[in-house]
């Protein structure tokens, strides 16, 4: 009897693991699904900020484009004063994905570019480097931290004005720490010239483009302090005649740090598809 009971046991004993190995592997199935589901939900959401960021480049216009190096970043972008941002057309994008694209991809998009319209800085650097090129006047542009270092170490300006230059009044080079290149044209050829030297950057060091004998027609450089921030870089637009358009160059160079540096738009996105979230901001360039 004792014999009957024991293989009685060993039988219940192995039914019950057969039981839970059947309800394990039945099981498996429903969370492999779920976690593939999981997953095609954040690809699908990083596809779509993609899709958002390239928008936004192309609505800013600044060609941005970060170039690691084995010491260096370099980190270049394109842009004119007066600035040719269209806030208006901002605003028009952000209804249509509110409204209309977010429906076809059976998700909801929430976007807020208020911060990219008002006088605050439109790039946000993960170093903590700012860029507003489209203040309320539309004539300045500025390269800074709040309080702080860009620890910009090169700087390379390149600028072409449609208008013909009358006399500069030039920085002093020498000594300093930001190792400085400013190229300048315009529609006369003689007027170009190449100024590269060491500048200060705990100084405003300024160069001055007339282009007329009124003080107040001039196309000013600032490289160094400014607004409390060190190595930081102004230009300012007051050219009498509203035409005239500076294009300009921007290359900077960083010291390497071992984490990637990012650039992003002053925008916030939120994300949501069922019980997935994506919020942040919108990533325009990584390097």
């Amino acid at each position: 009897m004792r014999r009957g009971f024991l293989f009685t046991l060993s039988i219940l004993l192995l039914l019950g693991f057969l039981l839970a190995f059947s309800f394990d592997y039945s099981s498996k199935p429903r969370s492999i699904a779920r976690e593939l589901t999981a997953s095609l939900k954040a690809e699908k959401a990083a596809f779509v900020a993609d899709d958002l960021a390239a928008d936004v480049n192309r609505l800013l216009g600044i060609g941005l484009d970060i170039n690691s190096l084995s010491a260096t970043r370099i980190v270049t972008l394109h842009d004119r004063l007066p600035s040719g941002f269209n806030r208006s057309q901002l605003t028009g994008w952000e209804q249509f994905m509110e409204t209309g694209f977010d429906s076809l991809l059976s998700s909801t998009i929430d976007l807020n570019t208020g911060a990219m319209t008002d006088a605050n800085a439109e790039l946000l650097f993960s170093n903590g480097i700012q860029y507003l090129f489209a203040s309320t006047d539309a004539n300045s542009l500025q390269l800074f931290v709040p309080g702080g270092d860009t620890n910009i170490i090169a700087l390379d300006l390149n600028v072409f004005v449609n208008d013909d230059l009358n006399y500069s009044v030039p920085w002093t080079t020498g000594s300093g720490d930001v190792n400085v290149t400013l190229r300048y044209s315009d529609h006369n050829a003689v007027n170009a010239f190449v100024s590269s030297g060491l500048l200060s950057s705990t100084t405003p060091n300024q160069y001055i483009l007339r282009y007329s004998q009124l003080s107040t027609d001039a196309l000013i450089i600032t490289v160094g302090q400014i607004a409390g921030s060190e190595a930081g870089l102004r230009i300012e637009h007051s050219i009498d005649d509203p035409s005239t358009l500076a294009r300009i160059a921007i290359a900077f160079t960083l010291a390497s740090e071992s984490k990637p540096l990012t650039v992003s738009a002053n925008l916030d996105l939120n994300y949501a598809q069922a019980d997935f979230n994506l919020g942040r901001k919108l990533v325009l360039a990584r390097g």
